[in-house]
Order: C-alpha cells, then structure tokens, then sequence
C-alpha cells in the first residue's frame, strides 16, 4: 500500500522520507563525533609538538656551536692566525659580531653565541622557547 502524503513543505512525508531524515542525522551524529575525535587529536598531540618545536631549537643551536667549534679548531691549526691557541672571540673567527663579540641567533630561541679560548656557549635569551638555556661546548 502507496500512502503519500504531502507536507506543509511540498515534500513527500511518507516512512520513506523519514527513513531518509533518519539517515541524515545519523550522518550528521557521526560527522560530530569524528570531528570531535579529530579535536580530541590535535589537543593530544599538541605538547608532542611543542617538545619538538623545543628540540629543533636546541638542536639548531647545537649545530651553531659544533661550527664555531671546528673553526677553532682550524683556527688553532693555522700557524699564521692561531699558532697553536684558540681564538678569544669569535671575531677572531670571522664571525659578523655585536661590539661585545657575540651574536644572537633566530627568533624565538634568540641564542646569544659567545666564545673564549676553552669553550663556546650559546645562552637563550628566551628560555620559555627551550629546554637548556645555557648550552656549552668545549673545544677540547
């Protein structure tokens, strides 16, 4: 038996259509819950990104030091420039410096990068973005 019934809305009212907006929600039910599935994701995952956002910065300062470390070292080596010594800055070194010999590195980390004759350091100028502030390497 063919019951149709028209609605206020021109549109056909019969357990077929109902049948439809019972499909429709149901998509809409699960579209929510995925979307919150993904929320829910992107919330966990949020401190996982913020460690290696941290890292990178550190591991990028790291590299910074392993450079003014070798050219130390080359530095000492040379017998016209260093003779057997390390450099007491790093202008000694080539480096393009602020006037008390250091420099800083990117944002948001802003590493300032210092040296002396035993040992390169680079000191966070914003320790929030990292987990060592101070890091130090030794030429020897």
């Amino acid at each position: 038996m063919h019951y149709h019934q028209t609605c206020a809305t021109g549109f056909d009212c019969t357990m077929r259509g109902r049948m439809i907006t019972d499909k429709l929600f149901v998509n809409r039910y699960n579209l929510t819950v995925v979307a919150a599935i993904i929320v829910i994701a992107l919330i966990s995952g949020y401190p996982a990104w913020i460690q290696l956002q941290k890292e990178s910065r550190q591991d990028q300062a790291l590299e910074t030091l392993r450079s003014i470390q070798t050219a130390q070292r080359q530095y000492r080596d040379d017998p016209a420039r260093g003779a057997g010594s390390f450099a007491s800055d790093l202008k000694a070194l080539g480096y393009a410096c602020e006037p008390d010999a250091s420099f800083v590195g990117p944002e948001p980390a802003r590493y300032r990068f210092k040296c002396d004759i035993k040992a390169c350091r680079a000191e966070a100028q914003n320790p929030e973005s990292v987990y060592k502030p101070l890091l130090i390497l030794e030429y020897e």
